[in-house]
C-alpha cells in the first residue's frame, strides 16, 4: 500500500570494527532506524477540535486542518482493537500520516514535536507540525471520511565508533655506524644492523622541525650497540647508567616531551 512522504527501513548494523595497521578504527555504523510501523483505519472527525474524538476517530485541535498543532487519536480504531498500548510507544519526532483510505494522493505528514498526552483508556494527543500534505490532505478531509492512520517511531542514535587501531610502525634498516635522525624516522621501527658500535644522533630543533610527541622505536640487531645522543641543547631524559641498548635485538624507544627534550625508555643499558 502506498504512503506518500514516507519510507520504511530497515534495521542498521552493529558498531564498527577496530582498524588496522595504525589507523583509526572505523566509524559505528548508523543504530536502528525506528522501531516499529504500523497501519490502522480510521475517520476522520471535523465537527470538534478538542476533548475525546471517540471510537475509531481522529481529530484536528484547527478547523483548517493544516494549521493544526496537535491532533488527537481515540485508542479504539474503526475495526474495534484497542490499540492504545501502541499509541503509548509514539514519541518525540515521530511520524504520523493520515491518507485517504481509497487515494494515496490525498495525505498529512505530521511530525510530533512534544510530549504526547494520554487520556487514560480514551485517546491521546499529540504535539505536531506539518511536514507534508497533498490533495484532499491540503483542502481537509471530510467529516467520517475514511482514513489510513500510519505510525512510524523516530530514528535511532548512531552506532559507537569503532575502537583505535593498532599503532603500527614500518621497519626501516641501517648499517651504517653513525646515523642523523631527522623528521623522516618519525614514527618508523628502526633496525640498526652493525657489528660495530653505532651512534643515532637526535639534532635539535633549530635544525629539524620536529613535530610534537614524535616517537621513534629503535632495535639493536647485530653485535654493535646502539648509542643516543643529543645536538647541541639536546636533552636526553634515562634511568640507565648509559644511553644504549642493553645488548642484541634489545629495542627502546626515543619520545620528544618537549623542545629539544627527548625521553629514552625500553631495554637500555643498565
Amino acid at each position: 500500500m502506498k504512503i506518500n512522504g514516507v519510507t520504511i527501513t530497515g534495521q542498521a548494523g552493529t558498531s564498527g570494527s577496530s582498524g588496522t595497521s595504525g589507523s583509526s578504527g572505523t566509524s559505528g555504523t548508523s543504530g536502528v532506524d525506528g522501531g516499529s510501523s504500523n497501519l490502522f483505519e480510521y475517520s476522520a472527525k471535523t465537527t470538534s477540535q478538542s476533548g475525546s474524538p471517540g471510537s475509531g476517530f481522529v481529530l484536528w485541535n484547527n478547523s483548517t486542518q493544516t494549521g493544526s498543532t496537535s491532533i488527537s487519536v481515540d485508542h479504539i480504531n474503526s475495526a474495534g482493537d484497542d490499540i492504545d498500548i501502541i499509541l503509548g510507544l509514539v514519541a518525540i519526532n515521530s511520524k504520523i500520516v493520515f491518507q485517504d483510505m481509497s487515494n494515496s494522493d490525498n495525505y498529512q505528514t505530521w511530525t510530533v514535536t512534544g510530549t504526547p498526552i494520554n487520556t487514560p483508556n480514551d485517546y491521546y494527543t499529540y504535539p505536531v507540525t506539518l511536514s507534508a500534505s497533498a490533495g484532499t490532505g491540503s483542502a481537509g478531509f471530510t467529516n467520517n471520511q475514511l482514513l489510513i492512520v500510519y505510525l512510524q517511531a523516530p530514528a535511532g542514535t548512531s552506532g559507537t565508533s569503532g575502537s583505535s587501531g593498532i599503532n603500527a610502525f614500518p621497519v626501516v634498516t641501517y648499517t651504517a655506524t653513525t646515523v642523523v635522525l631527522g623528521t623522516g624516522d618519525a614514527s618508523e621501527y628502526l633496525r640498526m644492523n652493525n657489528a660495530n658500535p653505532i651512534t643515532a644522533s637526535i639534532p635539535p630543533q633549530s635544525a629539524v622541525t620536529w613535530a610534537a610527541d614524535t616517537e621513534i622505536v629503535i632495535e639493536q640487531v647485530a653485535a654493535g650497540k646502539v648509542t643516543i645522543s643529543g645536538g647541541t641543547g639536546v636533552t636526553l631524559n634515562y634511568n640507565s647508567t648509559s644511553p644504549s641498548t642493553a645488548d642484541q635485538y634489545a629495542v627502546i624507544g626515543l619520545k620528544r616531551v618537549a623542545e629539544n627534550t627527548w625521553t629514552l625508555f625500553g631495554d637500555l643499558t643498565q
